[in-house]
């Protein structure tokens, strides 16, 4: 038997966002072993350049979320925050299980492990720096060594890993806001807390991380095909599969990225802007005597409140995500996962 010597292509035909057609798998399986380990090596080390490229933790510096601070306002930020944040704690277990990948990749099956000697791995990881992202990164570069007991590293693994799932907290949305014994004066101020600018730099970053993560898949299948033909046998199946297995994790979570960056526009452009545009010019002056008024100022700018937090009940909180599951084949065994963790 011997490798695949038909043309490699790209790897992608068709819509293979998570399709079956994987290389290296079903049709594509055969028997006996073969392997070109230099070239394996090398593909291997493409897999780590390409993921410090995709530079999520350098996106994740400050992504604030103020929607403002009155009640279902902070309510949405809660949910957009705390989501977020549990969403990027698996978003890294899907890079760090890549990187377990192409450890598995270079040594053929051998060793799954990623460990300080391996020379050809830490220097190409820049996860745990602190300064501007790097563009190219060659492989004999002299770069700093990167540590995975480190408290700086970027990645790490969450108890999530490698297969649990998150959900959000919607305990705070049930609550009633009804903003009794407040002024028309108090009510301006709480709507001028909104920061819509800090709802649009969210919206980026999640747009960023998004277009990121679905780079990270096509790279992770272009690889998947190059091992295709330098790979035969029981232990390139199982690397297949594992790829597989991240690639079909890492672009549900792109997606997820996609529709709370959308939802963070739409809460600065559709919903907080807007609302404190008008209530601003409505009390311009002092002049109270507009659509908005009528007799009671104070009881309608409640209701004009609780107008906006219609909105964000309407128009966001019932697209927003349920939650974003890992799927991840857990190439790091139970007992090595300690250094792993924050």
């Amino acid at each position: 038997m011997t490798l695949r010597t038909d043309s490699p292509g790209d790897g992608t035909s068709g819509d293979s966002r998570l399709g079956d057609d994987w290389p290296g798998l079903g049709a594509e399986v055969r028997d006996g072993v073969e392997v070109d380990r230099k070239a394996l090596r090398e593909t291997a080390v493409r897999m780590v350049v390409d993921l410090n490229e995709v530079d999520i933790p350098e996106w994740w510096h400050g992504p604030g979320f103020n929607a403002g601070d009155w009640g279902r306002a902070n309510d949405v930020s809660k949910i957009f925050r705390g989501f977020s944040d549990a969403l990027y704690g698996i978003t890294s277990d899907a890079a760090v299980e890549c990187v377990v990948a192409a450890c598995g990749v270079a040594t053929a099956g051998k060793n799954y492990d990623i460990a300080e000697e391996n020379d050809w791995l830490t220097r190409q990881s820049f996860w745990n720096r602190r300064g501007a992202p790097i563009d190219t990164v060659s492989q004999f570069s002299q770069t700093p060594r990167s540590s995975w007991s480190s408290d700086d590293k970027g990645y790490a693994v969450s108890s999530q890993y490698p297969s649990g799932y998150i959900v959000v907290d919607w305990s705070d949305i049930e609550l009633r806001h009804d903003y009794g014994g407040l002024g028309k004066e108090q009510i301006r101020d709480l709507l001028m807390t909104g920061d819509e600018q800090s709802m649009r730099n969210f919206s980026k970053v999640m747009k960023a991380i998004s277009d990121d993560l679905d780079t990270m898949a096509g790279r992770l299948r272009s690889h998947a095909n190059d091992i295709s033909y330098q790979w035969a046998g029981a232990a390139a199946e199982k690397a297949q599969k594992s790829l597989k297995a991240i690639h079909d994790t890492v672009y549900p979570l792109a997606e997820v990225y996609n529709v709370i960056g959308s939802l963070a526009r739409t809460c600065a452009d559709d919903i907080v802007a807007p609302a404190k545009a008008r209530f601003d010019h409505a009390v311009a002056d002092e002049n109270w005597f507009t659509d908005i008024f009528q007799d009671d100022d104070d009881s309608t700018a409640r209701e004009y409140l609780k107008k906006v937090d219609q909105q964000f009940c309407d128009e966001v909180l019932p697209r927003f995500p349920q939650s974003a599951q890992l799927g991840l084949p857990g190439l790091i065994r139970p007992e090595d996962r300690r250094p792993y963790f924050n």
